[in-house]
């Protein structure tokens, strides 16, 4: 409370903290270095690629994608011919590595999995994929990191399903990508994907360099008062 200038990672914490301390806090985000060129989408042109990228925790739905693919394969609507899910880093997490088990024998040809890779090939992966995807937790909102990391690749971004907060507000809000909240919804957008324009003006205010300047300005200002 004796503190001049108090910051969070996001809107949420910075509306949480400030509840707690009756205090003014200001947002400064993680934010994103730079921004990648993308490699053209291949919708239409050959197999759909799915990326996630990272760190799953167990509240995030997962499931929610999975049985959605599960119901198109037995539906005879999708084959490995169709569609392909990375998830990237995941055998780092054994334990998240084991809610696959279920869907084992039926996506067997339609996910893969990798060991953590290092930023570069990640990066590299994503920049080849279709859509970046982002699992939600109900019991939590929050600003994931690998968001900006998605922004910088300038790929349309899945929140599955909607969080009906931060990340909806980020996603909706700035045209990168598409809130999906049903199972159904989430089937039909696989079998007939939408397509959407980088956009790299929007983002503009999530990169590092603007991020800092924000809190140089604040800084500068409590300075000043003084």
């Amino acid at each position: 409370k004796k503190s001049d200038l108090i910051t969070a990672a996001d809107e949420v914490m910075a509306n949480r903290i400030s509840k707690l301390l009756d205090q003014k806090v200001e947002p400064i985000l993680n934010g994103y270095w730079k921004i990648y060129t993308p490699i053209p989408s291949t919708i239409q042109k050959s197999k759909l690629i799915l990326n996630y990228t990272g760190t799953l925790n167990p509240g995030q739905h997962l499931e929610f994608l999975l049985d959605a693919l599960s119901e198109l394969v037995s539906e005879n609507k999708i084959s490995e011919h169709d569609i392909q899910l990375n998830l990237i880093g995941l055998e780092f997490f054994p334990q998240q590595m084991k809610r696959l088990l279920p869907y084992k024998e039926i996506l067997r040809n339609i996910i893969y999995t990798t060991p953590r890779l290092i930023r570069d090939e990640a990066v590299k992966r994503n920049l080849e994929a279709d859509y970046l995807l982002i699992f939600t937790d109900p019991h939590i909102s929050v600003m994931y990191a690998k968001v900006y990391e998605y922004m910088a690749c300038q790929k349309p971004i899945l929140v599955l399903p909607g969080d009906k907060s931060m990340m909806d507000k980020v996603v909706e809000q700035n045209e990168i990508g598409f809130v999906i909240n049903t199972k159904e919804n989430l089937k039909a957008f696989l079998l007939h994907p939408k397509k959407i324009e980088p956009a790299t003006e929007k983002i503009q205010q999530y990169s590092r360099k603007y991020q800092t300047s924000l809190l140089a300005n604040l800084i500068i200002n409590k300075l000043n008062v003084k």
